[in-house]
């Protein structure tokens, strides 16, 4: 008889973003390891009305304009606060949830579809 070993993957191995009720954007480990976040310092925040998607691009440059402090915790996950954000454009409950995201080479972004809330 041959047995495989069942090894419960870590919490939050797949790749999410969570935006909660306090307007914080949370990166989950999957997301962090993927997007090599301890690299990065700051995030600035975008907006298409139209489309109702969200855009995150990271910067190392905490001077740039738009920067939010981008906290990494125990190398592990990272979180940012965007409360300014959600409350400039109104969409704080709209946006509450949690998502997949797409990565946009030629913006250098990430993307969420906030109509694809899983």
């Amino acid at each position: 008889m041959s047995f495989e070993k069942f090894v419960l993957p870590g919490r939050g191995a797949t790749p999410r973003i969570s935006v909660n009720s306090n307007g914080q954007f949370v990166f989950n480990r999957g997301t962090f390891k993927k997007l090599q976040l301890d690299k990065y310092s700051a995030v600035i925040f975008f907006w298409d009305n139209t489309e109702k998607k969200l855009g995150l691009k990271f910067s190392q440059n905490m001077e740039e304009e738009g920067a939010c402090k981008l906290y990494v915790r125990n190398d592990n996950f990272a979180v940012v606060s965007g409360t300014a954000f959600l409350s400039y454009f109104g969409i704080k409950n709209e946006v509450v949830g949690r998502y997949d995201f797409e990565l946009d080479e030629q913006e250098k972004m990430i993307v969420i579809d906030t109509k694809k809330k899983l």
